[in-house]
């Protein structure tokens, strides 16, 4: 009786250990899983697949006897990824201001810092183009699902020497849904630390957002943003036009079409 007693005490404990380990390695595996699944650039874009690099084309559309006519098509941006996902070019221009060039680096340790050159598209240009440097620190919080990115001004005296940083200058929040969908971007101002603009992204069914919401503090007026998509082999548009209606009492709404190459990595 002593030794059946002193069998089935040990099997307990045997098969409470078995248990504990089980638990312990879906526990791992869970936190893996969600590692995995942190939102990178290629979800910030709406992007999926192995995105190596993306050129977009804009034209503006006109209203002509009742039909929507397409204008000539201009570069706006490139942008330029690398095999996990992260953004590491990005060219860009927005109307008649100059151009934007930033390149793109983040640190050994994953913590998604990111230092920028860029040219200012706010300088005066008439002494040639001028370059600034920033740094942006990347922070995700599993729990909301969200990245938040804090952005440092710096300067460097030369190649040769480490660039400087100085205060936090600006605040972003990027949260996101099922599958990394993109549903909204929060911009804080530094002053009191509350929220200055909104950017929704409303879904239906589709993988792609078909409206934006953009809400700025102070103003009773949002700009809504209407989308219809021509879509390639992996889901992603290549084509998509944009129906702007502004924040403005008028109501004022600007038509464009966007065209966009699509290269990935094999």
């Amino acid at each position: 009786m002593i030794r059946l007693m002193l069998f089935f005490y040990h099997f307990m404990k045997i098969k409470r250990t078995i248990v504990l380990f089980i638990i312990f390695a879906a526990c791992v595996a869970a936190t893996q899983a969600q590692s995995v699944s942190q939102p990178n650039s290629l979800d910030m874009e709406n992007l999926v697949g192995k995105v190596k690099r993306i050129e977009e084309q804009t034209a503006e559309m006109k209203l002509k006897n009742g039909k929507l006519v397409e204008g000539s098509r201009s570069p706006s941006r490139t942008v330029a990824f690398d095999k996990e996902g992260r953004m590491i070019y990005r060219w860009w221009k927005i109307g008649e201001l100059p151009p934007t060039e930033t390149k793109f680096s983040y640190e050994k340790d994953n913590k998604r810092i990111e230092r920028t050159l860029r040219n200012n598209p706010l300088a005066d240009f008439t002494k040639g183009p001028r370059e600034s440097i920033g740094q942006s620190i990347f922070r995700y919080v599993a729990s909301e699902n969200a990245l938040y990115r804090d952005v440092y001004p710096g300067e460097q005296a030369n190649v040769n020497e480490p660039p400087r940083f100085a205060a936090q200058t600006q605040k972003y929040k990027y949260i996101f849904g099922d599958n990394n969908r993109l549903l909204e971007t929060v911009d804080y101002t530094m002053d009191d630390g509350k929220e200055s603009t909104r950017d929704k992204n409303i879904y239906a069914t589709e993988r792609l957002p078909i409206q934006r919401v953009l809400i700025t503090r102070g103003s009773p007026l949002k700009e809504t943003i209407k989308y219809t998509y021509t879509l390639d082999e992996q889901d992603n548009w290549t084509k998509r036009v944009s129906e702007d209606t502004l924040a403005d009492k008028n109501g004022t709404t600007i038509f464009r079409v966007e065209y966009r190459k699509i290269t990935y990595y094999k």
